[in-house]
């Protein structure tokens, strides 16, 4: 059956368009290169052909290890035209977890750049199913061999160079051998497409969970369509005419938010820029995008720059829309804890901001606020053609054609997350507001992390912890009081901030666990305490918290990839330092 997909988008537009320009990437010079829909449509093609030649085909798993750039569009559309399964991984994976997803889902070609190699080096003898790694980058000038010999010296290991060349492929010859299967059947793509059926299997993404090993999170092209065409009729009114939309991709792409702001710009005729999350900032003036997804800290930025300028509120907005690139037709704020008042602030000067709540198992859109109905005390309501629940015990539950078929060779918890009646169990809690069923939801936390104090109340920590997101100073912070009379926390602290901080004030100290001993830090961090504890009911107010000298890190399994805090494993490694607390 036909199927406007993604790659059915990308050969109609390429084919009637050719010129008209899809994504632009850095030219290194500072500037830019234009990449058309006819160059998409080639490169696709290309990929497309050359994988089926390899075999890939209907539920084939392709994995992509690599850092956000443009040729992850290729790619996705290439798995999707031959009915393939696209399997991303973070790129800030250790090697051991960047194994696990490759093995588990079962991959036989791995898509990565030259500057990730060494973590897939670490377990190299170990990619038994991956019959081919595909390197985005050249291969000129010895390039992997070099990356051999230096992960040698620096391992004190001895993998052998033909063992790695000898897997390895450059995506130049996978264009070349592409086009030459073009050349030979003009038409093959096409009969390839109009096999996509819309139950095929389309993605398994693993989740970075809190607890346990990721899971492969199994999604279809009707999951994937049905939570795009949710999100539209969401936001339908927002949307500038085409040739005046224009976004940032700048998310990685092994992410749902990240991923899913690319498809569907591909789907609704966005013109993007290509961007590191280091150089967002200072593009978004002169690209002036008409949508922007971000997180809370650039919100609170922008923010701080507006009210910083000037006394005077209208110079403030102008201030604001002249950060923001002055075309903003509304936001997305990706990720809870954005103060009130800086979501006040921006829609007095006339720029919505949206949140809502989603997860990978719903593709991921679940509730949405939107242009002229919104809360901001909520997570939106929920989207066209989904349907929530809230059960006896407060947790959300979810139904509609955008929830996952399973997870990847997990049946027994795929049944733990359904009930009988056909809900998925999302783990999450909330609440109606006014006790409204259908209308807006009041956020909790995780079911599974709730905090019971010994005077019975329940708490979540983590719509709490959220409430930190927007300060500067602020990196993690690690709610504990189970079975105790009241809440402690342990804070990290953004490193580079503190110092620029000190350094700025003129504190004559270099090292940075003194540094965070010294009055003015403590003093820092109680003002951020006592300012989300004025925001919180008595019980769930934190008295004490100690400030960590490190950090949470993905390596010592405090955080997931995406660094979201795995709260069960701080307790452990700090249990001492929390109960010192009390």
């Amino acid at each position: 059956m036909k199927l406007l997909t993604g790659i059915q988008k990308i050969l109609n537009k390429g084919t009637e368009q050719p010129d008209a320009v899809r994504f632009h990437i850095p030219d290194g010079k500072g500037g830019w290169n234009p990449v058309t829909w006819g160059e998409i449509l080639a490169r696709s093609r290309e990929i497309a052909l050359y994988l089926e030649g390899q075999g890939i085909g209907k539920d084939k798993k392709v994995s992509v290890f690599a850092n956000t750039r443009v040729e992850w569009a290729f790619v996705v559309a290439a798995i999707e035209a031959i009915r393939g399964v696209f399997v991303p991984i973070y790129f800030s994976n250790t090697p051991d977890q960047t194994h696990y997803v490759a093995d588990h889902s079962d991959a036989e070609i791995l898509f990565t750049d030259l500057a990730l190699l060494p973590k897939l080096l670490v377990r190299w003898p170990d990619y038994t199913k991956v019959r081919q790694v595909i390197l985005w980058d050249s291969n000129d000038n010895g390039q992997v061999e070099a990356a051999v010999a230096q992960f040698n010296r620096d391992h004190g290991a001895s993998l052998a160079v033909g063992d790695v060349t000898g897997k390895i492929v450059s995506l130049a010859d996978v264009h070349a051998e592409g086009a030459r299967i073009h050349a030979q059947d003009p038409n093959r793509l096409e009969r390839l497409i109009d096999t996509i059926e819309l139950d095929d299997l389309a993605y398994v993404m693993y989740t970075s969970g809190t607890t346990g090993d990721p899971k492969g999170v199994m999604l279809t092209n009707k999951n994937l369509l049905s939570s795009t065409t949710s999100w539209v009729k969401s936001m339908k009114h927002a949307f500038p005419p085409e040739g005046e939309r224009r976004d940032i991709c700048w998310l990685p792409l092994s992410h749902m938010g990240g991923i899913g702001v690319m498809n569907t710009g591909t789907m609704l005729d966005y013109e993007s820029w290509f961007s590191d999350p280091w150089s967002l900032l200072e593009l978004i003036p002169p690209v002036k995008p008409t949508f922007l997804l971000c997180v809370p800290a650039y919100w609170e930025k922008m923010y701080s720059e507006a009210i910083n300028a000037s006394s005077d509120k209208e110079e403030q907005y102008r201030k604001l829309h002249e950060v923001t690139g002055g075309k903003l037709t509304f936001l997305l704020s990706g990720g809870a804890g954005l103060k009130r008042e800086i979501k006040e602030f921006f829609l007095a000067a006339g720029i919505q901001m949206i949140e809502g709540y989603g997860l990978t198992e719903c593709a991921p859109n679940v509730t949405m606020n939107s242009l002229g109905d919104y809360n901001f005390d909520s997570i939106g309501k929920p989207v066209p053609d989904v349907r929530v629940m809230i059960d006896k015990e407060g947790e959300i539950c979810v139904k509609g054609e955008n929830v996952f078929v399973g997870y990847y060779k997990k049946p027994e918890e795929t049944r733990a997350c359904f009930d009988d009646d056909g809900w998925f169990h999302t783990g999450d809690l909330g609440e109606w507001i006014d006790g409204i069923e259908g209308g807006f939801i009041h956020f909790k936390g995780r079911k599974k992390e709730i905090i019971v104090t010994s005077g019975g109340k329940n708490i979540g920590p983590g719509g709490i912890e959220a409430l930190f997101a927007g300060n500067p100073f602020i990196e993690h912070v690690a709610l504990y009081g189970s079975e105790k009379k009241y809440l402690v926390a342990l804070i990290t602290l953004r490193e580079l901030v503190v110092n620029a901080w000190a350094k700025q004030q003129g504190l004559d100290l270099t090292d940075y666990a003194s540094l965070i001993g010294t009055p003015q830090i403590q003093g820092i961090v109680q003002a951020a305490v006592d300012d989300v504890n004025s925001r919180l009911a008595s019980y769930e107010t934190i008295k004490k918290f100690h400030i960590h000298d490190g950090h949470f890190s993905v390596e010592e399994g405090h955080v997931t990839p995406s660094l979201k805090l795995r709260r069960a494993k701080v307790w452990e490694d700090f249990r001492e330092v929390f109960e010192g607390l009390y």
